[in-house]
């Protein structure tokens, strides 16, 4: 058994993403890492992980200070392979832990239309061929109920409905969340109010459903 935190950390090159990571490894002993939204253009703003046992990384820079994705983990708990990436997504290959192998996809989806049908068309393609227990986990930059939002403006159901639909399209099912119901707030709004919303989960195929179904979220 083995924990993965996905953080979408909005800059790693300050000093307060290890000194947070730090605080996080010593409450759950994280196996793997995945961090979002790094805003770093190479991956030397992340080496001070290996201070925290995680010996191997691999990383997409961002463009500019927009973006970026890595993952980082322990090679003595689990054995992983970059399957391929671009700027949206890590797509690996993960094995041990004492549990079947699985293909994991770590997300984070630029807020631009244009860029996210990129996304889902990459994703598409990936599902279907997919064989293997497959979890996606990560920032989607989206909701999938008018639920997942509260404050600001009305719902766009539209929104919804084309994330839900990619969804059903890549055969990806919510696996659900135990905790706070949003993982993402927005600035506080002229009135006092703050937007709300839930941005960040995890999908997986009937596959991994089946092999891994004590997963937890």
């Amino acid at each position: 058994m083995f924990n993965i935190i996905f953080w979408n950390v909005r800059g790693a090159c300050g000093r307060s993403m290890f000194r947070n990571i730090k605080l996080l490894c010593s409450k759950y002993n994280p196996t793997m890492l995945l961090l979002a939204e790094t805003k770093c253009e190479s991956d030397g703003h992340l080496q001070c992980l290996r201070k925290l046992g995680f010996d191997q990384l691999v990383s997409m820079p961002s463009v500019g200070r927009s973006g970026g994705i890595a993952a980082a983990w322990k090679s003595n708990f689990l054995s992983v392979s970059l399957l391929c990436s671009n700027r949206q997504y890590l797509h690996l290959n993960c094995n041990g832990g004492g549990i079947p192998p699985f293909v994991l996809t770590g997300v984070y989806a630029l807020p631009e239309a244009n860029h996210k049908f990129v996304l889902w068309e990459d994703l598409r393609g990936l599902a279907s061929s997919m064989v293997a227990p497959w979890v996606v986990m990560g920032d989607f930059n989206d909701i999938s109920a008018a639920s997942e939002r509260t404050g600001g403006s009305g719902v766009n159901g539209a929104r919804y409905n084309l994330f839900n639909n990619r969804l059903q399209q890549c055969n990806l099912s919510d696996l659900g969340a135990i905790g706070p119901k949003f993982t993402w707030r927005g600035p506080r709004l002229r009135d006092g109010r703050r937007l709300f919303e839930r941005l960040d989960r995890a999908v997986a195929n009937q596959s991994f459903l089946t092999q891994l179904s004590d997963c937890i979220v």
